[in-house]
């Protein structure tokens, strides 16, 4: 089922549960995505993984409205994620 912005959907069934998803906005096609993704691989090389992220996430605009995962994309939650792999 594609939404249209503003459309709410049914419930979606997942393995944490079940959610109702709002379409608040598009922001980017994939293409643009696309080409900046690559961008982002041509700087990894120059970058550590974790200066890749960080960007990206600043560059996204991601707002986590969720209290459980508001730290999801903190500087500390990313350096925890990328010192384990």
């Amino acid at each position: 089922m594609k939404l249209k912005v503003g459309q709410i959907s049914a419930p979606v069934k997942s393995k944490y549960g079940y959610h109702i998803i709002k379409l608040e906005g598009i922001k980017d096609s994939y293409n643009e995505l696309k080409s900046s993704t690559r961008e982002a691989v041509k700087t990894s090389k120059e970058k550590s993984q974790q200066e890749v992220l960080q960007e990206l996430i600043k560059k996204g605009n991601i707002q986590v409205k969720d209290k459980q995962f508001k730290d999801l994309f903190s500087t500390q939650s990313l350096q925890s994620t990328t010192t384990q792999q």
